[in-house]
C-alpha cells in the first residue's frame, strides 16, 4: 500500500544522512506536552492521503521552525500495517466510530486516515520517493489542509481545485 510520511526538513536530513526513516526517535506529540494527542514509542507513523501527510509535516515546523516540508511516499506491504490506536484513542474516545467498520484498521484507514508500523523503514529495503516544500508560514499552505479531519471517502470526494492541482504538481524525487 502506498503510504505517506511527513516530517520537517531538519528531521528529513537527519533521515537522509542514516537512509531509514526510525521507529524509535524523539517524539513530537508526547504525553508530557499533548495529553491524550500523544505518538507511541516504537511506531512510525504514516497515511493514506498525501494532503494530511503535509498536515503533519507542518504541525512539526510549528515546533521546530525548519523552513522546509518534506512528505516521503513509501511502499509499505499490507502485512506490516497496524492500526494507529493512538489517533483512534484520541479521535474517537467512546468507540463510536470503531463500531462502524468490520476490523481495527479499517477503521484506523478509512475514519482517521491514519496507520503505524512497528519496522524501521529503510531506504535500501523499501521503495521510497519524497518531496520537498519550502515555506514562510501556514497562510502559503493551509488551504491545502482543508478537511483534514474529516474521513478519507470525505476528503478524496471533496478535493479543492487547488488541492487537486498540488497533487498533481508534486514531484517525487526517488532516493
Amino acid at each position: 500500500m502506498i503510504l505517506f510520511h511527513g516530517t520537517t526538513g531538519e528531521r528529513a536530513q537527519q533521515i537522509f544522512d542514516s537512509r531509514t526513516i526510525k521507529k524509535d526517535c524523539e517524539r513530537f506529540f508526547t504525553e508530557e506536552e499533548n495529553g491524550d494527542g500523544y505518538s507511541t514509542d516504537g511506531y512510525i507513523y504514516l497515511t493514506n492521503e498525501v494532503t494530511l501527510a503535509l498536515y503533519f509535516a507542518y504541525c512539526h515546523h510549528l515546533v521546530d521552525k525548519s523552513d522546509s516540508l518534506v512528505v516521503f511516499r513509501i511502499d509499505v506491504p499490507d502485512e506490516l500495517i497496524l492500526p494507529d490506536y493512538d489517533e483512534m484513542r484520541y479521535q474517537d474516545p467512546t468507540g463510536i466510530e470503531r463500531a462502524r467498520y468490520s476490523d481495527d484498521i479499517s477503521c484506523s484507514l478509512f475514519e482517521f486516515k491514519t496507520c503505524r508500523i512497528n519496522t524501521a523503514i529503510s531506504f535500501d529495503k523499501y521503495d521510497v520517493h519524497y518531496f520537498c516544500l519550502f515555506v514562510n508560514d501556514v497562510d502559503e499552505i493551509g488551504d491545502l489542509f482543508d478537511n483534514a479531519g474529516c474521513n478519507y471517502d470525505y476528503v478524496i470526494k471533496h478535493y479543492t481545485e487547488r488541492q487537486l492541482d498540488f497533487i498533481q504538481s508534486l514531484h517525487w524525487v526517488h532516493v
